[in-house]
């Protein structure tokens, strides 16, 4: 987002709002010879830039201050409308707590889900997709860093969805509407894309990855990662929802990079509602 009209105290404010200390900076070279104050920096001041995942922080931080952000995103209007998961026991309504999920990220188009164990992820990751379709998206990509969570993930999204997920994993390379993908592979894609080395059908699945419009990432506090970051760059136009059990507090370096990514949390379930509510059994 770009920042004008703002006055020298507004820039000030919108700077030191969006810096934080980094962990061990004062154990570095670069540090001690007084070239690196220690600080991580989400503002450009030469560009007057940050990212958008950002923007609530900087309004909590600016109280009073008049300036203009410019964003130029042309977002799509997405409509929420409930879904029934498939249960052992049949057809049951999503849990409102689902819902308020799934309705919140629609709202913002984007946003990070804090979800304790048992709080019914997966079952909003498919409302979310459900929804996304309906509201005329129509390339959405489900990142996962591990073999048995995509997986377990998949079939569950195929089976409260209807759908049928493409996949991106070691030796299967088949994109559909909705495409869940190991981050390894999609790293290892596009490190032959810039080695030079792309087969075909690598090159296939690159310019439908391009198309996507929307990332869902679970365990997304991993995605600070380079290897995510890289895939981020590839379509830096799509919108994107995390799902993760432990997000970083939002005055921390590591909770900050989250926000850049997808912006605010925007649901919390904690394992205290999930254990009054009997979804979950209380500690031994």
């Amino acid at each position: 987002m770009y920042v004008s009209a703002a006055s020298s105290a507004a820039l000030d404010k919108i700077y030191n709002a969006l810096k934080i200390e980094t962990p061990g900076a004062k154990y570095s070279a670069a540090f001690k010879s007084g070239k690196w104050d220690g600080y991580h920096k989400f503002f450009n001041w030469r560009s007057k830039t940050f990212a958008l995942g950002l923007f609530s922080v900087v309004k909590k931080n600016t109280t009073g201050l008049i300036f203009d952000v410019d964003d130029q995103r042309q977002l799509p209007e997405l409509t929420f409308k409930p879904i029934m998961l498939t249960t052992s026991t049949g057809l049951v309504p999503a849990y409102d707590f689902q819902d308020n999920c799934v309705e919140a990220m629609l709202k913002n188009c984007c946003g990070l889900a804090h979800q304790a164990t048992n709080a019914g992820k997966t079952g909003a990751i498919a409302s979310l997709v459900v929804c996304m379709l309906d509201s005329g998206i129509q390339r959405i990509l489900i990142l996962e860093r591990m073999v048995n969570l995509l997986d377990q993930v998949k079939i569950e999204i195929e089976k409260h969805s209807h759908l049928t997920l493409g996949v991106i994993s070691a030796g299967s390379f088949n994109i559909s509407d909705v495409t869940i993908a190991m981050v390894q592979t999609v790293d290892r894609l596009l490190k032959r894309t810039e080695l030079g080395q792309q087969a075909d059908q690598d090159a296939q699945t690159m310019d439908n990855l391009m198309e996507t419009e929307a990332i869902i990432c679970d365990e997304a506090h991993h995605a600070i990662a380079l290897s995510y970051a890289k895939i981020f760059m590839l379509v830096p136009g799509a919108m994107r929802f995390g799902f993760s059990g432990t997000i970083p507090a939002e005055n921390t370096l590591d909770g900050m990079k989250l926000r850049e990514i997808f912006g605010d949390v925007v649901s919390v379930v904690r394992n205290s509602e999930l254990i009054a509510r009997g979804n979950s059994a209380k500690p031994a």
